[in-house]
């Protein structure tokens, strides 16, 4: 009968904040303190990542100090719920172990199913993303497959979507006649609760746990979502054994459509096709899982070593999970941009004065991007550099990074063909005041002109006649209409050599 030797995962809840607050969020969160009567303990202790397997340009971008602004400022910062506030049901989960103190059950229309929290990890980038990541152990005493698929398809509608609660309860004593612990109701109170609320949701400890990193002045939420409202992002590894073969392809299909154990299962020849796109081989039987709802790791029967049994679940959920996040930044970054393109444009089509900054910003957003988050190439070895590879391409980072690019240069064309025709516009307007100006310079003249001119003609006619003057004046009449009509032509060609 299959049974599992090993299921956990990492359930992350990525969002994005604004991109100007970073340096006063991390130092936000670097004091956060839990505060119970007189007593205080940190919230989040700063780590650093191992760059054993990092390219060494990633790792310095991961753990290096912002060359922008120095001081204690990180291009991203990556965060360990401290122990006090993980272990101490006082200050904050009263988990971090498994079979703790503290019992949390999942509830669902399946049933309940208890679990563990066994660590909590924030990451910031100064790209304005965020993930929060749980590290969950179910408790599965039957290690029936069955209540994994159950927990692993429930568990990530932490807002209470399809019915989903959860139930927390606090050992108090033991029953020595019933031989078993007395439990009574508990809830974290580092958790943001609602009193008029029927039943309690993982929400909760999520925005409680995001609000220590509130900077002083704000009132509303700083953060907003990114993925699918209420949802986790899984990424998790399942070790199966004594697993019928014919079994497998429909397993690995359950597995990566995160399908609960009553769901009718009728896929196509196609998707429980072992050579699935959203699949990577690691060794016989074991592969990598891969789909925009999340992933993981999944293994049939894996040998009894020493590495499968403890190395590789410690890979899994260190290094392959960086990969994970890395690339879920990526993604996410890349769809906030594509967000705030349309905005942008919108903005330039009411004719905005702030366009040209709005635009400035996302240019520059897309630049930092490309040049401190967009890598080709994490990883030193192998296995892990295919593993993001394939990352790349299911959430489709090369097509999302050209489609916001073609974009951004679309604006920007918009914005120059605007400029030019403001330009031109404005040099139109500026040839209309001339023209202006000087006809009223012209008008001032004759005004001013032809009297004087009347003044020598009145004492001609008193010294040499009407006659004689008058045929002098015709003259110069007409020869000042033929200069007139000589200048107008020479205007006229000029202003048709200009038009072509």
């Amino acid at each position: 009968m299959t049974r599992i030797i090993a299921a956990q995962g990492k359930f992350v809840y990525p969002f994005t904040f604004d991109v100007k607050t970073f340096d006063s969020r991390q130092d936000t969160f670097d004091k956060s303190l839990a505060v119970v009567e007189d007593d205080q303990t940190a919230i989040w202790n700063r780590i650093k990542y191992s760059d054993q397997d990092l390219l060494p340009h990633v790792a310095k971008y991961i753990n290096s100090r912002s060359s922008q602004n120095g001081g204690n400022l990180f291009n991203v910062c990556i965060y360990e719920i401290s122990n006090n506030v993980l272990q101490s049901a006082q200050y904050g989960l009263g988990s971090g172990r498994e079979n703790g103190s503290i019992t949390y059950t999942l509830s669902c229309s399946k049933g309940k199913i208890a679990f563990d929290i066994l660590n909590v990890q924030l990451y910031l980038f100064r790209t304005g993303m965020g993930s929060i990541a749980f590290e969950i152990k179910p408790r599965l005493p039957n290690q029936d497959p069955d209540e994994w698929f159950d927990f692993l398809s429930y568990f990530r509608y932490f807002g209470g979507y399809r019915g989903v609660s959860i139930e927390c309860s606090k050992a108090v004593g033991y029953d020595r006649e019933k031989e078993e612990k007395i439990f009574a109701p508990f809830f974290p109170p580092l958790a943001r609760t609602e009193d008029d609320q029927d039943s309690r949701i993982f929400e909760e400890i999520i925005f409680g746990l995001l609000d220590s990193g509130v900077v002083d002045g704000e009132t509303e939420k700083w953060w907003d979502d990114i993925f699918i409202p209420h949802q986790f992002l899984p990424f998790s590894m399942l070790f199966l054994k004594e697993v019928d073969s014919s079994q497998i392809p429909i397993l690995v299909y359950q597995y990566r459509k995160m399908l609960h154990s009553r769901q009718v299962l009728v896929p196509p020849e196609v998707e429980t096709s072992l050579n699935h796109t959203g699949l990577h081989p690691y060794t016989e039987n074991q592969w990598f899982v891969f789909s925009l709802d999340g992933g993981g790791f999944i293994s049939f029967d894996p040998p009894d070593d020493y590495f499968f049994e403890v190395e590789l679940p410690l890979h899994l959920m260190d290094q392959y999970f960086l990969i994970f996040i890395l690339t879920i930044q990526q993604r996410f970054v890349l769809t906030k941009l594509a967000d705030e393109v349309v905005r942008v444009w919108l903005t330039e089509q009411i004719d905005n004065e702030d366009e040209f900054p709005l635009f400035d910003h996302l240019q520059s957003t897309l630049k930092a991007f490309a040049s401190l988050g967009n890598y080709n190439q994490v990883m030193q070895r192998d296995n892990l550099h295919q593993v993001y590879q394939k990352w790349q391409e299911i959430f489709q980072i090369d097509q999302l990074y050209q489609s916001v690019n073609e974009e951004i240069d679309h604006i920007s064309d918009f914005l120059q063909s605007k400029q030019d025709q403001i330009l031109k516009d404005i040099e139109q307007a500026q040839n209309d005041q001339t023209q202006r100006l000087e006809r009223q310079i012209n008008i001032i003249m004759y005004l001013i002109g032809i009297p004087a001119i009347l003044f020598p003609f009145i004492e001609m006619v008193e010294t040499k006649g009407l006659l004689f003057t008058s045929l002098v004046l015709i003259g110069g009449v007409i020869v000042g209409g033929l200069l007139l009509l000589f200048v107008s032509r020479e205007k006229l060609k000029k202003k048709n050599i200009g038009s072509e």
